[in-house]
């Protein structure tokens, strides 16, 4: 061989030798992998499951404690969506309108409005376009235009698609204040939050001042926060089914002050009231009250006229859901499926037919619980073989490429954004993250370094020695490696 030829073959043995992990280069193996993560002393005590099969023959690839029942955290939100396109069809909307419960005549409308919700959970919030204001300014104006300038009944919040509990008995009641416990509701807007705004007093002990933002729902602030001159410490809290946002700790003086969301009891009253200060902007007259439907009011606005129409698609709810993991998303769709099929949107009526889906797969009642839809329930009972049995299920619907669409990608905007970043990794993996307090998760698809397409789920608890989250992050995220570098 010449020297050019030697010199042309050791370039290429680097750069396949650069293109391979370090511990490809050892006996390394997908099991050596699970086992020395699961021996690892910060993993003391926690139980690690996965399962890997081929995604065309269901082969199984890999097995390790797969039959054995795990919290879920938010691979939970993957029974939502398979349940979700499967109920309710891809080609789903969900609709909110404005209806006039009585004629409209010389610029009146003798009767209520009715602002009647079908679970949309777009109307302004962290993955909204648009603030409900927005909205709203846009509807009263066309209340307007068709000559409505004075309501002789009252602005009706008409919540009764979904059943009135609002809050999981499960999740816990003295976090019921946080964003991500969201109160679900047929009539939503901004996720069922409120922006409570602190801002320092002018001089030290003084109380801080606190508002909210919109000021129209339907709470009441308890302000106990100071002002002082170095500590910057300021907290809420509220209950379930408390209407007090108790607002405590100290501002710093001088500070631009603090501004955090804040969930509120009642989420169709608030939403009612927001389009209610829009109506009065727009210079229409409410004669009547803002309130919520009675339950007899059904059959009398039954030949109500529709005045104005809002649509939301199916399927971007579920990505974003699924992508972005929010809870409120996951939750708004659960109920439609429950109301869809059983004509009231309950956490009990959508997770029939989230069972029912499973029990499809071969899986029996037994052998999972389902509590809700986005995986906040630490009552949620899954093993990695029926989240697997799930991702092929949905892959292998009549147009299987919207379930994979909606999983998270490393690199793009979602929960992967920060994770698996480097090749093959980043182009490879099409994933649903999970954490909870001593639970780490991760389901999907992988396209390994054989060219093999595997279904896959990794799930890890540890109520032992509970980690924090980048600590969980690690753990599912090496064995995901793993699968990709190993499993042929």
């Amino acid at each position: 061989m010449s020297a050019r030829q030697n010199r042309l073959s050791l370039i290429i043995t680097l750069l396949i030798v650069g293109l391979l992990p370090a511990r490809f280069l050892g006996a390394e193996t997908l099991d050596s992998v699970v086992q020395r993560t699961a021996a690892d002393p910060r993993r003391s005590g926690a139980r690690i499951g996965v399962h890997v099969v081929a995604a065309g023959s269901g082969r199984v690839i890999y097995s390790q404690r797969a039959g054995e029942s795990f919290i879920t955290a938010s691979n939970q939100k993957l029974i939502t969506a398979a349940a979700a396109l499967e109920v309710l069809g891809e080609d789903y909307a969900f609709h909110t309108a404005l209806y006039a419960a009585g004629p409209i005549s010389d610029g009146t409308l003798q009767g209520d409005l009715i602002f009647r919700g079908g679970g949309d959970p777009t109307i302004g919030g962290r993955q909204a376009d648009e603030e409900p204001e927005a909205v709203f300014a846009r509807w009263a104006a066309r209340l307007k235009d068709r000559g409505i300038g004075r309501i002789s009944g009252d602005l009706v919040g008409d919540d009764l698609f979904f059943d009135r509990e609002h809050f999981h008995p499960s999740w816990p009641a003295e976090q019921a204040w946080r964003w991500y416990y969201p109160p679900v509701s047929a009539l939503a807007i901004n996720d069922n939050s409120v922006v409570v705004r602190v801002k320092p007093g002018q001089e030290v002990g003084q109380r801080a001042q606190a508002s909210l933002e919109p000021p129209t729902a339907a709470v009441e602030l308890n302000v106990t926060c100071v002002t002082a001159a170095e500590r910057h410490t300021v907290w809420f809290a509220r209950h379930a089914g408390s209407r007090t946002i108790r607002v405590g700790g100290s501002a710093r003086l001088g500070s631009s002050g603090y501004s955090h969301p804040v969930t509120v009891p009642e989420p169709a009253l608030y939403a009612a009231r927001t389009l209610a200060e829009a109506l009065r902007s727009e210079g229409i007259l409410l004669e009547g009250t803002v309130r919520l439907a009675r339950a007899e009011e059904k059959d009398r606005w039954r030949g109500a006229q529709r005045l104005v129409e809002r649509r939301a698609d199916l399927v971007p709810v579920l990505r974003a859901a699924v992508q972005h993991s929010d809870n409120h998303y996951a939750e708004q769709a659960i109920k439609t499926i429950g109301a869809e099929s059983a004509g009231v949107g309950s956490w009990e009526t959508g997770l029939a037919q989230a069972t029912a889906m499973l029990s499809k797969t071969g899986l029996q009642a037994r052998e999972f619980n389902l509590d809700d839809g986005s995986g906040l329930s630490r009552q949620n009972r899954l093993s990695p073989a029926a989240i697997t049995s799930l991702l092929l299920r949905g892959r292998s619907l009549p147009r299987g490429e919207v379930f994979e669409s909606l999983l998270a990608r490393p690199g793009r905007p979602g929960t992967l954004r920060g994770r698996l970043t480097a090749e093959p990794y980043r182009s490879s993996v099409r994933a649903k993250t999970g954490y909870l307090h001593g639970v780490g998760a991760l389901s999907g698809f992988a396209t390994t370094r054989a060219g093999l397409q595997v279904a896959f789920s990794i799930l890890v608890n540890d109520e032992v020695n509970p980690p924090g989250s980048y600590s969980m992050r690690e753990t599912v995220d090496e064995i995901c490696r793993a699968i990709v570098d190993y499993a042929r």
